[in-house]
């Protein structure tokens, strides 16, 4: 995240002093390929580490694309404008689904624009950050089309093509990291991007030592910092029969 050293009142209103990073805007670094396989893992590897200190810090960002990212080739990138950034904990993970106007949709959660039943959460910005590497990647989003309405609809219903396939270039492991932060289901994505990174880290470092990314277990050990009561009801089978008994004869009555 992009550091500020003050906060000032200019005139009336309060103005942040942010360093000078002096970064170009990742959005620059797409091109119609996607990146050299080395800068991209560099790069994916950078921007996972960097995901895990604003979570740490306990901030959600929920904007998370290559517009929203600056890359400076000494320092690696930056998050920056969490102006739609919320507090990361229990409370605040039931926070409001985007306006589509808001935000690039090619880069939404289903859960941020309401079309699944699942609360925002760090896993949102998991998400994100798979489509911003899949874009890197690929030269293109995983959910390219004109109509806001078509690609809202294929937020929820499509699945992302595999990167591997879309660039033979891409080793396949990677591709499956990608398909794993692109799952519509929250729970199916990384419990963090502490996980991610680690994955992310073997791939680099075996592609720098062999020049290929052998096939391991994702998620080895991948848990969530946060304590997370479930959304389910467990062993309470009994009781949601009784339930749904007494609210039959309710209706009945």
């Amino acid at each position: 995240m992009l550091r500020h050293l003050a906060l000032v009142r200019h005139r009336a209103p309060l103005a942040l002093i942010p360093e000078d990073f002096d970064g170009q805007s990742l959005e620059h670094r797409l091109t119609a390929r996607g990146l050299d396989l080395r800068q991209l893992l560099g790069l994916s590897v950078a921007l996972a580490e960097s995901l895990a200190r604003l979570h740490a810090g306990g901030l959600l960002h929920r904007d998370i694309r290559p517009g929203k990212i600056l890359f400076h080739p000494a320092h690696g990138p930056r998050f920056i404008e969490l102006d739609r950034g919320v507090r990361l904990h229990r409370e605040s993970e039931r926070v409001r689904a985007l306006d589509p106007l808001e935000g690039d949709l090619r880069y939404c959660a289903p859960e941020q624009i309401g079309r699944i039943d699942a609360p925002v959460s760090d896993a949102a910005d998991l998400y994100s950050l798979g489509a911003t590497l899949f874009h890197l990647a690929s030269g293109q989003g995983p959910f390219d089309a004109a109509d806001p309405a078509v690609l809202a609809h294929s937020l929820w219903t499509v699945e992302a093509p595999l990167l591997s396939e879309l660039n033979a270039e891409i080793p396949r492991q990677y591709a499956r990291i990608g398909r794993k932060l692109l799952h519509k289901n929250p729970a199916e994505r990384y419990a963090s991007a502490i996980g991610l990174t680690r994955d992310l880290r073997r791939c680099r470092d075996e592609y720098a030592a062999t020049g290929g990314i052998s096939d391991f277990p994702l998620g080895e050990r991948d848990v969530s910092p946060l304590f997370r009561l479930s959304e389910r009801l467990y062993g309470r089978s009994e009781q949601c029969a009784q339930l749904k008994s007494a609210l039959g004869q309710s209706r009945e009555g």
